[in-house]
């Protein structure tokens, strides 16, 4: 009699051990027995949770027991059960989605068939998506000027800057010092003057050699105080169509690359908003 007793205690433990745990805790072990492909063991714990009425507290995870039970029926060869539960996935989720990745294509390709059938029956309805709008982008082409065109003479810095009316100034008064300055050594060379004539030669070579230095030094501090490293070379507006290449909202991100050219450039383009939202993004690099 103590015997019986003491079995019966033992199995009410043992029964009242499993009742004991949570739907969180049943969850877990389903999911440990999902990965080690123990799929009559994900059945045993997934099905109480889920039927008549699932016990788990979110709706991801009332989602997720769904998926795995459905794909334990599936790899079970139970293909009834697979779409019952399939069925109710969907209509919890339309949009949901096996990753192709962990599911052959085979239970990829009857989950699709088995929401294109619930969708002829209209027992599910797709999420309406909104309409790709066109994007509106301002394309500005944009040239990388180099920085040692600043250190040329004759204003080399100021034309490359298209500021022509300092460029004129320091290529004229440059030259002008250096004529003076070869003028007076070509004078001393050939006439070989003497006197107040060679003192008056001597100075006018020297200033005009100093007066280009000093020029010179302007020039190149002025290019530098002036330098942009972008120079906008173009800006217009473009409208790109919709589609594949465009995101929900409209917008369109473009890459073209241009290897023509003598000078380094890039053609950046600045998003606009639009009224749907949308905006466009393109780059081009050319060198």
């Amino acid at each position: 009699m103590n015997l019986v007793l003491a079995v019966a205690t033992a199995l009410c433990l043992g029964t009242g051990g499993v009742w004991a745990q949570t739907p969180a805790e049943q969850f877990e072990l389903a999911r440990n027995a999902f990965h080690y492909q123990d799929y009559e063991r994900v059945i045993a714990l997934l099905t109480p949770l889920l039927e008549p009425e699932p016990t788990l507290p979110s709706k991801e995870q009332v989602l997720q027991a769904r998926e795995w039970l459905g794909a334990s029926y599936w790899w079970k060869g139970e293909k009834v059960q697979f779409r019952q539960q399939y069925t109710r996935l969907l209509q919890e989720d339309p949009d949901f989605q096996l990753d192709p990745f962990f599911y052959p294509p085979e239970m990829v390709q009857e989950l699709e068939d088995l929401r294109n059938q619930l969708i002829e029956l209209k027992v599910i309805t797709l999420a309406r998506k909104d309409p790709v709008e066109p994007s509106v982008v301002i394309v500005r082409t944009v040239k990388l000027n180099d920085p040692w065109v600043n250190v040329l003479p004759f204003g080399g810095g100021q034309f490359a800057q298209r500021r022509y009316g300092k460029g004129a100034l320091f290529l004229s008064s440059q030259l002008l010092c250096l004529g003076a300055n070869g003028g007076s050594w070509l004078y001393m060379y050939l006439a070989n003057p003497t006197g107040s004539a060679r003192t008056a030669a001597l100075s006018t070579m020297y200033a005009g050699i100093g007066t280009f230095a000093a020029m010179y030094l302007w020039g190149v501090v002025d290019a530098f105080v002036g330098f942009e490293r972008e120079q906008v070379i173009e800006e217009k507006e473009e409208r790109t169509p919709g589609g594949e290449a465009g995101n929900r909202n409209g917008s369109l991100l473009r890459k073209e690359v241009d290897s023509g050219g003598d000078s380094a450039s890039i053609r950046s383009v600045l998003p606009l908003a639009i009224p749907g939202g949308g905006f466009g993004l393109g780059l081009t690099l050319s060198f």
